[in-house]
């Protein structure tokens, strides 16, 4: 009779992670951890979030068989809408096999809180300009201002725009990016980091990413363009 099948290598504590009610907070983490059950060495090849909102952070990708390890994502609750959030987050790994794991997590973003525009995408596929805005609501009743702003990259011009306050008191502040027309090729990543006089020091600094394209150099969709995500190193200190 043949052998059955070696069953996956991986073994979770959790598969769910529920966090409940987020704390106020500039970033909230879900801890994954893991053994490798199995006879062979592991390889993690990516850890792919369901999201991009999610920046998935791991110490080391190989682990021998009886090892633990761990990984985290983390979210920027600013960047996301009030309410119950679930992302699913798929482990990729070689056993030496290819294997994949999901795993998920949930959290619910409260509602008297703080929220910035999630990203900003720009294709610059003519000789203009454009412009976009980037929006922050405080609903809170002592609202914030905004004090200063940067972007990473100088491809990105950024000046102050409206603010007000709407129907039921949540305060609006709005920052406009403009990046030129005319770009070359290919793709440019940059953050905008917002500096805020925020009295908790919850929401003093608050970054939304941008992506801008350039024209592709076909009609053809551009090979070198890649989806948003990934896996990171995760920080030495923490």
């Amino acid at each position: 009779m043949a052998a059955p099948p070696e069953r996956p290598a991986l073994a979770f504590d959790q598969y769910l992670v529920d966090l409940g009610l987020a704390p106020p907070s500039e970033e909230v983490y879900a801890h994954f951890n893991f053994v490798n059950r199995g006879r062979h060495p592991v390889s993690i090849t990516d850890i792919a979030p369901s999201c991009s909102c999610l920046k998935p952070s791991v110490k080391k990708r190989d682990y021998q068989p009886g090892e633990s390890g761990h990984f985290f994502v983390r979210v920027e609750t600013a960047n996301e809408l009030p309410g119950q959030k679930e992302f699913r987050i798929t482990v990729k790994y070689n056993d030496p096999e290819p294997r994949e794991t999901d795993v998920t997590f949930r959290v619910v973003i409260p509602d008297n809180q703080v929220t910035v525009t999630r990203a900003l995408t720009f294709w610059q596929w003519g000789m203009e300009s454009t412009t976009q805005d980037i929006e922050v609501i405080d609903r809170r009743p002592r609202h914030l201002t905004i004090k200063s702003f940067e972007s990473t990259r100088n491809i990105a011009h950024v000046e102050p725009g409206e603010s007000n306050i709407d129907e039921a008191g949540h305060w609006h502040g709005r920052l406009r990016v403009t990046v030129p027309g005319n770009l070359p090729p290919g793709r440019v990543d940059a953050v905008i980091h917002i500096v805020t006089d925020d009295e908790n020091a919850v929401y003093h600094r608050l970054r939304v990413p941008l992506m801008i394209f350039g024209k592709p150099k076909s009609p053809i969709v551009d090979k070198h363009v890649q989806p948003v995500g990934g896996i990171e190193d995760e920080p030495s200190d923490r």
